[in-house]
């Protein structure tokens, strides 16, 4: 008498393993879609059909554990042999990655990029380890990975790297911030209006963004008619001693500051805020609710990658897309003290 073919019956004609053929059949991501291709030929050829018992059995043990299958490595650089305090640290963001990864059903494990000696080296960990989805946090030397081999991965980068990584991206829209900052201070009755920025050791994409944001606020919605120029500094005392002349030089009465590092000078130079010069921050956090400006919530961005990875690995996109596609999270404002409304608020006709 014939018997059916089984899973054994398939692996040893595929070479492979029992659970590479049963994900194989079951297009699960996480084997190369040649390999998926293979075996369901070879399933086809042999008159393979799943046991109905054991298809049932299986679909009980996955609902009942919710799916948390899929490891999704977060590849990140730890190294701080340059001052950026102030950018987005996102080794800072693991944990956050782990509360809202595990809630989708993924396993996250954390890989510091400078661990290993090249991007051959880091791959084949990750192979070894069976994970084919990856998330890249904001390289500032992104060179590392032109010889990454990301064709064996589905690969979401979080953060814009430098220079940009050639793979789906999400990140925050600097460019949104800084106008929309600039529009409350406007509306709230703010006329000279000028804007410090600092100057990392590294020109990263979202400094740009903000250079140009600042630009085009100061030439095109400049309430006196002329743009006023920029104050750059860096994250040390010294290279903010020019900024009280800077202010008093312009006569601004409100300041749009990349951080709270410009309050504190501000403050232990003498100055009153708001009393003597209104401020907003393009980067207001639970440490400095205290200040007006655009709220940045890390668990945002990445919510919105794991909504971009999760379409990628349902499509099954592996290696680097042809068409990648950038998704910019926009922020909130928040008012605070620091900038007090001048004109009586405009009321929304929703509400009158």
């Amino acid at each position: 008498m014939n018997t059916r073919p089984t899973l054994q019956d398939l692996a040893l004609q595929a070479h492979v393993n029992k659970s590479t053929v049963s994900r194989a059949l079951r297009d699960d991501p996480r084997i190369l879609p040649e390999t998926r291709e293979r075996i369901q030929k070879m399933a086809v050829k042999l008159g393979y059909v799943p046991d109905p018992v054991l298809s049932a059995h299986g679909q009980q043990r996955m609902k009942r554990s919710h799916e948390a299958w899929l490891t999704v490595a977060v590849l990140f650089n730890r190294m701080k042999s340059i001052d950026l305090t102030d950018a987005i640290g996102n080794y800072e963001a693991i944990e956050l990655f782990e509360k809202i990864g595990s809630k989708r059903g993924y396993s996250i494990e954390p890989f510091n990029r400078i661990n290993y000696p090249n991007s051959e080296a880091l791959a084949h960990v990750l192979k070894s380890r069976g994970i084919r989805a990856l998330i890249i946090a904001q390289e500032f030397d992104s060179l590392c990975y032109q010889d990454f081999p990301f064709n064996h991965f589905t690969t979401v980068a979080y953060q814009q790297s430098n220079p940009p990584l050639p793979l789906h991206t999400v990140t925050d829209d600097a460019f949104y911030g800084v106008v929309l900052a600039w529009e409350k201070l406007v509306a709230a009755g703010y006329r000279r209006i000028g804007a410090a920025l600092l100057r990392h050791p590294i020109l990263i994409p979202d400094d740009q963004r903000r250079i140009a944001a600042i630009d085009y606020c100061q030439n095109y919605m400049s309430p006196i008619g002329s743009p006023l120029p920029t104050y750059y500094y860096k994250n040390n005392w010294p290279s903010m001693d020019r900024l009280p002349e800077w202010i008093r030089e312009h006569r601004l009465d409100a300041l749009l500051v990349f951080n709270q590092f410009v309050s504190v000078y501000l403050l232990k130079q003498g100055f009153r805020i708001p009393g003597d010069i209104a401020l907003a921050t393009l980067i207001r956090t639970d440490e400095n609710k205290h200040l007006a400006g655009i709220e940045y919530h890390d668990e945002n961005v990445i919510e919105a990658t794991f909504d971009t990875l999760d379409y990628a690995l349902k499509t099954n996109q592996w290696g680097i897309p042809a068409s990648p596609v950038q998704h910019r999270v926009q922020s909130r404002w928040a008012d605070g003290p620091s900038m007090p409304w001048l004109t009586p608020r405009s009321i929304p006709e929703a509400c009158t």
